[in-house]
């Protein structure tokens, strides 16, 4: 796996609405950007969302591989959405 070559999507990466619960899905993807359906467990990335409050998502590994990250605010505003990658 590639970290720099995985990718987001969903919903939960747009607008979203404070006290409901949203995801988004990151693929991982190898050296040649295929996905990968191998990977051996969610906990190889970290997701952090920082605005008005800090949000820790909640990670689980799907059954294609891909790994949900879901989450809920209390605070309407702006996030950045962190994923501090581990250095090869």
């Amino acid at each position: 796996m590639v970290f720099e070559n995985c990718t987001c999507e969903g919903d939960g990466l747009g607008a979203v609405f404070a006290r409901h619960k949203v995801s988004f899905v990151i693929r991982p993807r190898d050296k040649h950007f295929r996905p990968l359906s191998d990977l051996a467990a969610a906990d190889v990335f970290q997701v952090t969302m920082r605005g008005k409050q800090t949000v820790t998502p909640t990670l689980r590994l799907r059954a294609d591989g891909a790994v949900l990250v879901e989450f809920c605010i209390s605070v309407c505003g702006a996030y950045k959405v962190r994923r501090p990658w581990p250095q090869p």
